[in-house]
């Protein structure tokens, strides 16, 4: 399961039918054999997340990559 999503602000995001994709993204994995159930969901961005490249403005995740409801 992904257990944490962050665009890499590298290159700019590209528009594919209205969809802004990133071209990089940071992903981790975890095993669901690995884990306890958790129902709660964390703050995106993360806390811990930093921009790949500090002069360039970071990107946010909307819908459909992230809920916002």
């Amino acid at each position: 399961m992904i257990v944490h999503l962050h665009p890499n602000n590298c290159t700019q995001p590209k528009k594919v039918g209205g969809t802004a994709i990133p071209p990089q993204l940071e992903v981790t994995l975890l095993r669901r054999d690995r884990s306890l159930p958790c129902s709660e969901t964390c703050a995106i961005p993360h806390p811990l997340d930093r921009k790949n490249v500090p002069e360039k403005p970071d990107y946010q995740l909307t819908e459909p990559w992230v809920p916002t409801k």
